[in-house]
């Protein structure tokens, strides 16, 4: 409402003084009682008055042309501003688009290489599926055929049962006990296990070790340690103590904690097995000339898993005592899933 009577407050003012401009100039240069426009003049008054208002119009073209060119020069501004976001946008849309034909051409690199490695792993499977058939192909259209066609048969399946037992072969884990392991009460020689080989903790009868296992050995356990040495020439892979089975006069709670690690090929790796140091005595005596089960598990590079069984022993001279494993059984995890 407001807006709009201000509107019409201007519009009159306005109309006014288009109006009475010329009246009011008129009024002006006829006057000859006031000063200055009772002073003498050379012109005319009709000449004056058109020379006012040539003047008049001199000074309205004027202030048109000075409008029109801040106004073409406020409409440059926006236009160059408007072309600066446009390249602006242009610069971002083609860098956008820049990476995502970077991002299509790695995405086809991938898929290429899965491809290939795709292709070669099925080579020889697709190969024997259509010799395979082929030779069923014969053996129906040619009955004579079909004797030899199944001897055939029979030695490409014991090619692939060979093929098979060598794979298997190549990647079956060996583990072997390399020596006769350590034994500490008082967690001495913790610090310079895991220097020069791999090592994997398990935590009997104690509270979470927290992440510096070392120093929570130290501090609160003692502890045995047997040595192991990878002679194949495959990775193993999350090898660890998963349990022991102590006999019913050993109060043995759930394990707290135990962290698996991976062994290298020709690497060697430290088992060690941490006891609350209060339990830790008559941990050992549990053990003293009783072969007990211990149970570690693992996965070769193909992941899949296995069950390394093996009998634990401490051996009592007078004052000395050793710990040693014997009678290792590796054998495939039948109840695990694995790809």
């Amino acid at each position: 409402m407001k807006k709009h009577v201000k509107k019409i407050i201007v519009f009159l003012l306005g109309a006014v003084l288009f109006v009475g401009a010329p009246f009011f100039i008129e009024a002006i240069l006829l006057d000859e009682t006031n000063f200055p426009f009772s002073m003498k003049i050379v012109f005319s008054r009709e000449a004056w008055f058109s020379f006012i208002g040539s003047y008049l119009g001199a000074w309205g073209t004027i202030a048109l042309g000075a409008l029109a060119f801040l106004q073409n020069k406020r409409y440059k501004e926006l236009s160059d501003e408007k072309d600066n976001e446009v390249k602006e946008l242009q610069n971002q849309i083609k860098n956008l688009l820049q990476s995502n034909n970077d991002l299509t051409q790695g995405n086809k690199d991938i898929q290429e290489s899965i491809r290939e490695i795709i292709g070669k792993n099925t080579t020889y499977v697709e190969s024997t599926n259509s010799l395979q058939q082929e030779l069923k192909k014969l053996a129906l259209s040619d009955s004579d055929l079909q004797k030899t066609i199944v001897e055939l048969l029979e030695v490409n399946k014991e090619v692939s049962e060979k093929l098979l037992y060598i794979q298997k072969e190549i990647y079956y884990p060996r583990l072997h006990n390399v020596y006769e392991g350590v034994i500490s009460s008082s967690a001495e020689g913790i610090e310079k296990i895991g220097i020069e080989e791999a090592v994997t903790y398990t935590f009997i009868n104690t509270d979470f070790p927290g992440d510096d296992y070392k120093a929570y050995i130290k501090e609160h356990c003692g502890y045995i340690a047997v040595k192991f040495r990878n002679d194949g020439e495959k990775d193993i892979i999350n090898f660890g103590c998963e349990n022991i089975k102590l006999d019913k006069s050993f109060d043995q709670n759930i394990m707290v904690f135990w962290e698996p690690t991976d062994i290298k090929p020709h690497q060697c790796v430290r088992c060690v097995i941490a006891v609350e140091r209060a339990m830790f005595n008559f941990f050992i005596s549990a053990l003293v000339n009783k072969p007990t089960e211990i149970k570690f598990l693992l996965n070769n590079s193909l992941g899949e898993p296995y069950i390394l069984l093996g009998d634990i022993t401490i051996h009592e001279w007078e004052d000395y005592k050793s710990v040693s494993i014997s009678n290792l059984d590796m054998k495939l995890d039948e109840n695990q899933k694995y790809e």
